[in-house]
């Protein structure tokens, strides 16, 4: 299910999901413990989908999943610590959600185990120094920078698997790093490209995060009126409940979408996520900033979706890579030519669907574990 709509704060809880190895800080020299951090945002949706996809092919034991607040630290430090096997920990590294020095005292752990030689593997989404901050909606001080900074220079020892060339980059520059492995968000294989509908079904989907431009999509329904219609999927961000204006906008938002007539969904089925995605003709990604990779891209591109997206470098990488994307310059007036282009050509849609299947092909999941596998080996 996509996390169901209602009081956006977070539980101070610690899930521990365990098959046959029991407790989590039990296990075999060679299984491994997946620590799946940000329950309940982009981040531990894409730790969910991994493990669902992943689990048996990594022999993946027992899984850790922790909330934003931080609860139980002590609890994901003994687990991380004490497990004999490989740990791979699916984390991004920003304000550390609502607690956080709880949640810089448990993602340190991590490093502290790699510092001792077990074996670590990070599936790092971000680093503080490739966000921008002040278009990200969260408050974040100097010393939650620097503390941020800290937890990624600990892991130095650890094989890192990073989403982005941007994040790649940073970690060399800013702290000497070279990450293990370099790729895209994994997608699944789309059977056929997305249909063309008249008229234009425009889908929008993620966190109601300020920098995901969805002011954008206002103005673009304003200007085309009957002649595109326009689905958002997505509900609170989960890390940004607590923050000052959050809930205000959150609302705003809400509001001006319900009275521009875009349709806004939030509590579904992946089932009828997909339903959704399928009778759509073009994914719409108005960002106005990056955080890392785009979980909502390669959700897009899995149901043979064109997408087109702000011209910022996650989504440049992407194209350059072979996705079925169209850029276009993050102000209204661009975005408005790019969407009369398709709606004019339905050529340019069909070549941007087959390019996205190709994508999907040579970005899967079973290329992914292929990357990974390596790694998972090497600690055995």
């Amino acid at each position: 299910m996509i996390a169901a709509e209602g009081d956006p704060r977070p539980e101070r809880t610690v899930r521990t999901l365990s098959t046959a190895a029991g407790d989590p800080q039990l296990g075999s020299d060679s299984s491994t413990l997946f620590l799946n951090t940000y329950a309940g945002t982009g981040i531990g949706d894409f730790g969910m989908a991994f493990k669902l996809r992943l689990g048996g092919a990594l022999d993946i034991r027992s899984e850790l999943t922790t909330d934003p607040a931080g609860g139980s630290y002590l609890s994901q430090l003994r687990a991380i610590l004490g497990w004999p096997g490989t740990v791979i920990a699916n984390v991004g590294l920003t304000p550390f959600g609502n607690s956080r020095v709880r949640n810089f005292l448990g993602l340190s752990g991590i490093g502290v185990r790699a510092s001792l030689g077990r074996p670590t593997i990070v599936l790092l989404h971000n680093v503080i120094e490739a966000i921008r901050v002040r278009d990200s909606g969260f408050g974040l001080s100097r010393l939650g920078e620097a503390a941020a900074h800290l937890v990624v220079l600990n892991l130095r020892r650890a094989r890192i698997v990073v989403f982005s060339a941007t994040v790649a980059e940073q970690l060399r520059r800013a702290y000497g790093i070279e990450p293990s492995v370099v790729t895209t968000i994994p997608c699944d294989v789309p059977a056929v490209p997305a249909a063309i509908h008249r008229p234009m079904r425009v889908v929008s989907l993620g966190y109601l995060s300020p920098y995901k431009g969805f002011d954008t999509l206002l103005e673009l329904k304003a200007r085309f009126g009957q002649a595109i219609d326009i689905t958002v999927v997505g509900g609170p961000h989960r890390l940004l409940a607590s923050t000052v204006g959050y809930s205000a906008y959150y609302q705003q938002l809400v509001n001006a979408m319900r009275s521009s007539g875009i349709s806004h969904l939030w509590q579904i089925s992946e089932e009828r996520l997909d339903l959704v995605l399928r009778s759509s003709s073009v994914a719409a990604l108005p960002y106005k900033s990056t955080q890392g990779a785009s979980s909502a891209f390669s959700r897009c591109a899995s149901a043979g979706l064109p997408v087109v997206a702000s011209d910022l470098p996650e989504f440049r990488a992407l194209e350059k890579a072979g996705a079925g994307i169209l850029l276009t310059s993050p102000d209204p007036d661009s975005w408005e030519t790019a969407l009369r282009r398709v709606l004019q050509d339905d050529s340019i849609l069909r070549r941007l669907a087959t390019r996205q299947i190709e994508f999907c092909h040579a970005h899967s999941w079973d290329a992914f574990v292929a990357k990974l596998n390596p790694l998972v080996r090497a600690g055995q």
